[in-house]
């Protein structure tokens, strides 16, 4: 089984506005930890919340987690909480980046991001920047999008295809895609698969095109020209097409 992976540009982060846990340690007794309750704000259907707020709570009982529960991306009604103070942590679009003009946000570098440090490679290039600046850090992407292609290994076995080395590229990804697709009617069976299947109007080409360093517009947030013509743009669209 091979996997191809990437994150849609458009994504959600967690920001923190308020938290800021303090402890202390005195003859070497670790105090049992004050209670605090953490205020946090999240769209509705975007996560399994309260699940998550049970195992959060069994891990470290003394936090009880209060959350808020928005429409679609709930964008409005996340700002007026976090201007009148009621949410310490939200999760939303990245446009909330703009009310750190406003100081609604804190930076989150003294809250261990230490901790993400083993899997940040993991992350796609310019996830984790495009959540800070200046060099500071005010949030932590979550929710992105994952495309995943699978690879039939029984079909591949019994066409003879050779599935791509641990290396493999995109390219070699085209190969096997080509390779698995079964045109000759003859040899059609009910397990054939018929290629990669897309909405035209999706995300699907604006992923691959930033994926191989192409670039629809200069700047997402403050556009001025269109690079359509860019040479990277153009072969990252060709090989979406030729998929």
């Amino acid at each position: 089984m091979r996997r191809i992976a990437s994150r849609l540009l458009l994504m959600t982060l967690l920001v923190t506005v308020a938290l800021g846990p303090s402890g202390c340690v005195a003859l070497g007794i670790t105090p049992t930890p004050e209670p605090v309750v953490l205020k946090f704000a999240v769209a509705e259907d975007v996560m399994p919340i309260q699940r998550l707020v049970d195992e959060f709570h069994a891990q470290y009982p003394w936090i009880t987690v209060q959350f808020y529960q928005t429409s679609a991306l709930g964008g409005n009604s996340v700002q007026q909480w976090v201007r009148s103070g009621d949410v310490d942590v939200f999760r939303t679009s990245r446009e909330a980046m703009a009310w750190i003009d406003d100081d609604l946000l804190k930076p989150i570098d003294d809250m261990h991001l230490d901790d993400f440090q083993e899997i940040r490679d993991d992350y796609y290039g310019g996830l984790w920047e495009s959540l800070s600046q200046e060099g500071v850090q005010f949030g932590v992407p979550a929710g992105i999008d994952v495309y995943v292609a699978f690879v039939n290994t029984d079909q591949a076995e019994s066409l003879g295809v050779a599935l791509p080395a641990e290396d493999w590229e995109l390219f070699d990804f085209i190969e096997v895609a080509t390779a698995m697709n079964l045109w000759d009617p003859g040899q059609m069976s009910d397990n054939a698969l018929f290629g990669f299947g897309t909405d035209p109007e999706g995300m699907d080409p604006l992923v691959f095109v930033y994926m191989r360093g192409g670039a629809i517009v200069d700047d997402i947030e403050n556009p001025r020209q269109a690079l359509l013509d860019d040479p990277l743009t153009i072969e990252a669209t060709q090989t979406y097409a030729d998929l």
